[in-house]
């Protein structure tokens, strides 16, 4: 799937293939990666990167949820509660750069009860719960390749 939007210069199906699978953010990550919050983040190898599991989306029935979500989801019997999902704006720069800003939150479907015209997935974003970050990634080699993994400071309550 990846080499497909590859080919196709298709990001959005690109970042899709990316966030779901480990074997091809493997592929597709710079051998050096900027990691870490906003004004304090740090160069570290890909190894490094994959091996402490950092990467924070994952895909569920082809919605983008937190890692951390997606693997109580796992551990818990599948259960959708556990489940954050997760706002996604993915934008263009001149240069080719592709940046994905990713927001945790409330969305319609968690609403009781949810809007009678809500159809398939989450709905619209109705509250932010958690800071999210952006994930940066580069033209390499007939695709991209994340260069940042940079998460926001933590909300402030």
């Amino acid at each position: 799937m990846a080499a497909g939007a590859c080919r196709n210069r298709d990001f959005h199906a690109f970042f899709q293939a990316f966030a779901g699978s480990s074997a091809v953010r493997a592929i597709y990550t710079a051998t050096s990666i900027r990691f870490g919050e906003v004004g304090k983040s740090r160069v570290i190898t890909r190894k490094q990167y994959q091996e402490q599991k950092h990467f924070p989306l994952a895909t569920i029935d082809n919605y983008l949820v937190t890692s951390e979500s997606a693997m109580l989801f796992n551990m818990e019997g599948q259960d959708p509660s556990a489940l954050r999902y997760t706002q996604v704006e993915i934008n263009q720069s001149d240069d080719s750069r592709v940046r994905v800003d990713w927001l945790p939150g409330i969305f319609e479907t968690h609403l009781t009860p949810p809007p009678e015209d809500l159809q398939e997935g989450p709905g619209d974003l109705v509250q932010e719960t958690g800071s999210g970050g952006y994930l940066l990634f580069r033209p390499a080699s007939q695709c991209w390749e994340m260069i940042e993994d940079i998460n926001n400071p933590p909300l402030q309550f």
